[in-house]
This record gives C-alpha cells, structure tokens and sequence, in this order.
C-alpha cells in the first residue's frame, strides 16, 4: 500500500499536556476528514501493519511506533489524555509528499483558476490560465464530437452564443446538419468564426446565418459544404462590417448571398477564396428595393475570389459603392458579371473570366429614374466566352426606353474580350470605351456597338476579322444617334483574298445621322500574282458614309518596301482622291512597285498597284486619319 509519513506525529514525536508535562499515557485517535470514523495508519512505510487506534504514548509521551497515512487521503487526530480528556483536534492532515489531493484540484473544473498567467512583454497584465484560456472557446467545449457523424450543430450554436470569438481547427468535420436535421447556424454579433468545417446535408434553406443589425461578424479560414440552399445567407437589415476572409463555400444554391431588400447595412466584405455554385449564383449582393423605393446599401466587395457558378458568379444591385477586383471566374451559365437596379459607383476592375457561357458583363438600368446610379468603371478585365457566341456580348450596357439616360458616365477601358458575338454594346449615353482589345470569333461578329448619343471610344481594337461578316463598329437605330464618336480605332486582321471586306463603320439600319469615326488603322495579309496591275479591296464604304481625311496603305515586311498616301474624299458615290505621295525603298525590294492609286467600285474603298514579280506572305497596313462618318 502506498503510505506517506504523516505531518502531524509522524516520526519520534513527544507530546505534552497543557502544563507542559510528558502526556504519560496519552491517546490519538484518527478518523478520516472531517467525520468520526476511524482511518487506520501504519507503522512502517511499507503500509502493511496498521497502528492500534487509538495510538496510546508511553509514559514519556512519546510514539512507539511512526505513523504513515494511505497516500490519496486526508485525515483528522484527536490528541486526549490517559483519562480521556481532550487535548486537541487536528483535522485535513495529508501525508508528506501526497500530492494527490493538488492533482485532484488541477484536475477540476476549476483548476485553470489556481495557476497564474502573464504574456511576456513590458505591461502585460498577469491573470489565471481559466482567464486566458476563456478569451477563444471552441465548439467541443459545448459538447461536439467532431466524429464525421455526429450532428454537431446545438454545440457550435451554444459556442457561439456564450463568445465573440469562436475557433475551429481547420479541416474538422462538423456536420451541422445531416438528413432529418432542419436547423441552422445563427452567428452573433461581432462573431468571429476562426476555420473550421461545417456542412449540411439536409437541403435547408438557409445554412449559416447573419441576423439583424449585426455588428463586425467575422468568418476567417472556414470550410462550408451546403446541399439545394443558401449555404452564408445575410438576410436583414442595418447589418455593418461582415467580412470573410479566405472561405471555401460549395452550394447547390447560393453560395454567398445577402439578400437586403431595404437600406440600412453597410460593409460587406468577401476576401480571397472560393465561392461555388452548381445551380445559383456564387456571390449575390441584392437590394434591389422596388420601383417606388430604391434601396441603397454600403460598399460591398469582393477581392480575389475564385468563382463558379450556375447562374451569374457575381451579382449586385441596390448598392453604393462597390467592387469586384481581382477575382478569376471558371465558369458562368449566365454573365460573369450581373449588375442591375441602381447600381451605384462601382468597379468591375482586373478581374479573369475562363468560360462565360453568356455575356461578360452586363449593366441593367435601374428599376425608376435615378441620376446617381453612375458611373461604373470596367476596367482591366479579361473575359473569354465559351460556346456558341452568335447572340452573346463581352460588355453589355442596356438601355431602359422608360427612364432613358439614368444609366450614364460609365467607363470600359483596357478589356480584353475574346470569341463573343458583340463585344462591347452601348445602348445608354455618355460612355467612355478606350483602349479595348475585341477578339472576334471566326463567326459572324461586331467589335464595338453603339445605339445612343454621346458614345466615346478611344484607341479600341478589333482583332481577327473575318470578311464579309465582321463589323468593327455597327451604329444602332437611327430614331436614337447622334454624336457617336470613335477616336483611333485599331481593327486587326484580315487575309486576302477579300472579295467583301470587312466593314469599318455602319448604320444597322442604314437611316439617319450616325456616328464619327476619327482615324483608324487595321492590316490585311495575303499575296499579290504580280505581273499586272491588281486591285486589293480594302473596306466598305457605302452610300450613307461620307470620308475625308488621308488614306495610307504601306506594307509591313522585312524584305520590301511600300508605301502609299492620298488625300481622299467620299461623298456616298464618288471617291476623290488627290496626288498620291509614294515611297519605295527599292533597297529592300528587287522587282518594280508602281501604279499605286486608290480608287472605288459598288462602295468598295481599293488600292490598285503593279509589282513584279509576285508579292507572297506580305502584309498591308491599311491606315486613315481624318472623319469617318454615317449620314
């Protein structure tokens, strides 16, 4: 038996009565703490004879023998005379070195409360452990299993209800819900859900929640898998401050939705993960309002996200101030970008689309007149379309013939759009369309598309055109354009033979004023038979286009030299050209260039020249500086 030697009387003890006399004869008795029922010692630390109780003192008050406890309990004397009178009582007397009943009081629930804890640095303030450890709690102090199987959900409700701060080891399995089970996750205010993985399997509606008027919830480095519903679902008013950071969210609805649909919140962030969804949209910030009440929310935002949607990746209305940068979209059913009903200053800006099924971007007017729903900026994005593009549109500003002009001062500068029917259309006023590149697929196509006033297009360019099916830019309905203006457009190229070129500049339906085109430049590849004169055609210009400006055509090769200029005019029939200035660096070039005229035959806009011999895998730079213009 394991025995301590006893702190009271242990070993060689002498005891005295209240005089000072040896207590001659004298009696202890032991009894466990705090009773009256006898515990035995022991003689010897071996633990195995037991001392007479009560212990009685020889006649010069002295212990026959030591006194050894069992280790682990606590006990009681009562020291009395030879007659039985009582001397004293010594209660909770442990053994020397027992440090069991210590353990057992770490042990408990309340043992962080016994040891002390101070952070280093200069002025940390010391405090227990229980204090520390009480400033996180995680899930599994509420009782959750964390098995894969067992639902964990009442655990992480009750957690994040008795802290700000809740952490989760990341990749956990904490199946919040399984089949049968209809609850959800309600986070607090000024939650921080710190990693963790939740997942509901039960096809709810609505999986983790943000409530009413919550203040600065934070989600950080959680995983959360929901079935056919909203997997994080904001659905109230005046919410402030929600911000995500790095989450994984996979949902066969919604992945991230906040669905405010009055004013009030103010602050929504969603910052480098991964949203998806198979069948909904990946990130939706609606609030809308209605035709009589617009709603209007604060800067919602998201940054460096990786999207996948069913529907539309990102989607946005009724909001004020907001962005979507940086963000790489895999695949969208329907727009990458989905922005409607008063929208207000935001940016679409350097974002990556891989596969957008339908149109890039699209900018929906607002559900009633509304002079600030401007500007948005789309700026710096590369978007490519996948699938059939004949009806499709990289950047697509709709026109509202309700409330005309309330969807206005936009800027699309610096995309990249590749393989869309249209790639950028503006149907609404006082656009600003600069430095764009348009990719056109090998079907019939139209670089830029204009069908209001006061359209602006700076240095755009159209690239792989295709003969007699690609327009470089088509302007709309006669009954509403007037002052489209093109600046320096760049269309890139087209391979001889041309028998129909492509068009630079038209009027859909041939009515009306149009727009000015001031300056462009495009290329035609190929190769000349030589040995004669020959016409290269170079574009369409038809009866309702009026040209005047100077057209020069130069060829870009290493091995030859050519170039070409006139002073031109176009009136709708005739082309009248002035002297033709021409340069050949016959240094580079061993036959003959000459005969170098423009001319024009049915609206066809032509260079004829001889070369002998042959000219092969040449290439024409075709380029006009002056005012292009419909009538």
């Amino acid at each position: 038996m394991a025995v301590n030697l006893s702190l009271f009387a242990g070993a060689g003890w002498q005891f005295f009565d209240n005089n000072g006399v040896p207590l001659a004869g004298g009696l202890i008795y032991t009894y466990a703490a705090g009773t009256t029922t006898p515990l035995a010692t022991y003689t010897t630390s071996a633990g195995n004879i037991a001392n007479a109780n009560p212990i009685v003192l020889d006649s010069a008050g002295r212990l026959a023998n030591e006194v050894w406890l069992t280790t682990g309990s606590t006990y009681k004397f009562v020291l009395k005379t030879s007659g039985a009178t009582q001397i004293g009582s010594y209660d909770n007397i442990s053994g020397a070195n027992d440090f069991t009943s210590i353990y057992a009081a770490l042990a408990a629930s309340s043992g962080s409360s016994l040891i002390g804890f101070i952070a280093s640095g200069s002025g940390a303030v010391a405090e227990t452990v229980q204090t520390k450890l009480r400033q996180i709690v995680t899930p599994q102090d509420f009782g959750a299993v964390n098995d894969g199987t067992t639902i964990d959900r009442a655990a992480i409700n009750a957690s994040i209800i008795a802290s700000d701060r809740i952490y989760a080891p990341t990749e956990t399995a904490y199946l919040a819900s399984k089949i049968g089970d209809t609850g959800s996750i309600a986070l607090g205010t000024k939650t921080i859900l710190d990693s963790g993985y939740y997942k509901d399997t039960g096809n709810i509606a609505e999986f983790i929640t943000i409530p009413a008027s919550s203040t600065q919830v934070t989600l950080r480095d959680v995983k959360i898998t929901a079935g056919t519903g909203i997997a994080l679902h904001q659905n109230l008013t005046n919410s402030v401050d929600t911000i995500i950071y790095g989450p994984r969210v996979d949902s066969g609805g919604y992945a991230i939705l906040s669905n405010e649909n009055s004013d009030g919140s103010d602050g929504f962030v969603v910052l480098g993960g991964v949203a998806a969804s198979s069948t909904s949209d990946a990130v939706n910030f609606n609030h809308p309002g209605n035709a009589t009440a617009l709603a209007t929310n604060y800067n919602y935002s998201a940054i460096g996200m990786l999207l996948s949607s069913g529907n539309f990746a990102y989607s946005i209305s009724g909001t004020l101030g907001w962005v979507a940068i940086g963000n790489h979209i895999r695949t969208s059913t329907l727009e990458a970008f989905h922005i409607e009903h008063s929208q207000r200053r935001g940016i679409i800006g350097f974002n990556t689309v891989k596969a957008a099924v339908a149109n890039g971007v699209q900018l929906l007017p607002p559900l009633t007149a509304d002079p600030a729903a401007d500007p948005v900026v789309v700026m710096g994005n590369s978007i490519t379309h996948t699938g059939a593009p004949s009806t499709t549109i990289g950047i697509n500003v709709v026109n509202n013939a309700q409330t005309p002009g309330y969807l206005i001062s936009n800027s699309i500068v610096g995309n990249v759009l590749r393989d869309f029917g249209v790639g950028i259309t503006q149907a609404t006023s006082t656009q600003l369309v600069d430095n764009n590149v348009v990719i056109l697929n090998s079907s019939a196509g139209t670089g830029l598309q204009a069908s209001r006033q006061s359209y602006m297009a700076g240095t755009n360019a159209v690239q792989e055109f295709i003969p007699g099916t690609h327009v470089a830019v088509e302007i709309g309905a006669a009954s509403t354009v007037g002052s489209v203006i093109i600046n320096g457009l760049r269309a890139n190229e087209y391979v001889l033979p041309a028998a129909v070129p492509p068009t630079i500049l038209t009027h859909s339906d041939g009515r009306g004023t149009g727009g000015k085109c001031y300056g462009f430049f495009f290329k035609i590849s190929g190769s000349h038979a030589g040995g004669g004169a020959d016409n290269i055609n170079l574009f369409q210009c038809g009866a309702n286009a009026r040209m005047r400006g100077n057209l020069s055509v130069s060829m870009d090769n290493n091995a030859t030299g050519l170039f070409y200029s006139a002073a031109v005019h176009w009136d709708g029939t005739t082309l009248t050209v002035g002297s033709t200035l021409a340069e050949n660096e016959i240094e580079q070039y061993t036959g003959t260039l000459s005969a170098g005229i423009f001319n024009a035959s049915a609206g066809l806009i032509r260079f004829n020249f001889n070369s002998t011999p042959a000219l092969s895998g040449v290439t024409f730079v075709v380029d006009f500086s002056g005012i292009f213009f419909q009538v």
